[in-house]
């Protein structure tokens, strides 16, 4: 019948603590290092169109960004916990390892980072199937998994350049991006752009002015 179909996909307690048990064991033996370098992940690959990435909003025109997560836990530590908690739930993961504010996983062909910022309740992301190729459900995994967290999706005002004129759609592009140049980007001329290709975007900031500038080469 449907109710015992339900009940038989439905994964038992017990079975729920032997998972954990067995992925905490695999954390606890072989810890993956962390790829994050000054809180940054790798890139996204331009020929990969399953990367997605809560820090990269230049790789394929922008598509490979999605907006980085916010948590209402009382500390990093707790949002990880909440995190690695519906990792262990789900009957894909096949691996887990912590490290610090860095977690890491693999599930239905695909490899999963997350890492905890300091000094605020964010939670950045990158995902990519193994070896590249299609999408393959990767973002739509991500958004599942942030919704059995209870995290939210953090509002991130980009750059969106129109295909199609006037009227948004999946063809659009965003950029340029400047998050691996920092304030340098503002002191090259042919970086700064004042005007915003998007046609119904506002103006931009101006270019900073000659004491903005004496500033910033001050603090490189």
């Amino acid at each position: 019948s449907g109710a015992s179909h339900r009940r038989a996909a439905t994964p038992t307690r017990r079975a729920l603590v032997a998972r954990a048990c067995a992925l905490a064991a695999s954390v606890g033996a072989t810890p993956t290092p962390a790829r994050v370098v000054a809180g940054l992940f790798d890139p996204c690959d331009e020929a990969d169109a399953s990367c997605v990435s809560s820090q990269d909003d230049a790789a394929r025109g922008g598509r490979a960004f999605r907006e980085p997560w916010s948590y209402d836990e009382p500390t990093w530590e707790a949002a990880r916990a909440t995190l690695v908690r519906a990792l262990e739930a789900d009957a894909d993961v096949t691996t887990l390892a912590v490290d610090g504010r860095y977690v890491s996983c693999a599930a239905a062909g695909a490899g999963f980072e997350f890492f905890f910022t300091e000094n605020d309740a964010t939670l950045q992301f990158r995902a990519a199937r193994r070896g590249g190729g299609r999408d393959g459900g990767v973002a739509a995994r991500l958004d599942k998994l942030r919704l059995r967290c209870g995290f939210e999706r953090i509002v991130v005002l980009r750059n969106r350049r129109r295909a199609l004129g006037v009227v948004e759609s999946g063809l659009d592009s965003y950029g340029p991006s400047f998050f691996d140049r920092g304030d340098a980007a503002l002191l090259d001329d042919a970086a700064l752009a004042t005007r915003d290709p998007d046609p119904l975007a506002r103006r931009a900031f101006p270019a900073p002015d000659k004491d903005t500038r004496r500033w910033l080469r001050e603090q490189r």
